[in-house]
């Protein structure tokens, strides 16, 4: 890394960072990051906008994220956890959301029911 990046990174307050290869933890950054790939996808595949606004679907996508309750913290939201009080979610717009329902059968090849039927929420 260049002296100029070293700075800049420093000068930003950003601490650089570097893991090995085949590690527990490049393995959770990895399901992470796909995580966060596939909750972004679904948004904005879900509402038709322009991949220009790929930023805003991200952030959009860390912010539900942040707000959703995990297993691991007690049903708790990260926010909750960090913050101590709940999240508000009352900015929050709801959408028509379309669905495809599958029924899983361990019986037939593939396991799903070959007919769909769409759902609105």
């Amino acid at each position: 890394m260049s002296k100029d990046m070293t700075y800049y990174l420093r000068f930003n307050g950003i601490l650089h960072q570097t893991s090995c290869v085949g590690t527990l933890q490049n393995r959770v950054s990895k399901w992470k990051n796909h995580d966060l790939f596939k909750k972004t996808f679904a948004l904005m595949l879900q509402i038709h906008v322009s991949k220009r606004l790929w930023s805003y679907g991200v952030l959009t996508a860390v912010y539900l994220i942040y707000c959703l309750l995990i297993c691991v913290l007690d049903f708790k939201s990260p926010f909750k956890v960090l913050q101590v009080t709940s999240p508000k979610l009352a900015h929050l717009k709801v959408f028509e959301c379309s669905c495809s329902c599958f029924v899983h059968l361990p019986s037939l090849k593939w396991g799903l029911i070959p007919e769909l039927s769409n759902a609105f929420f």
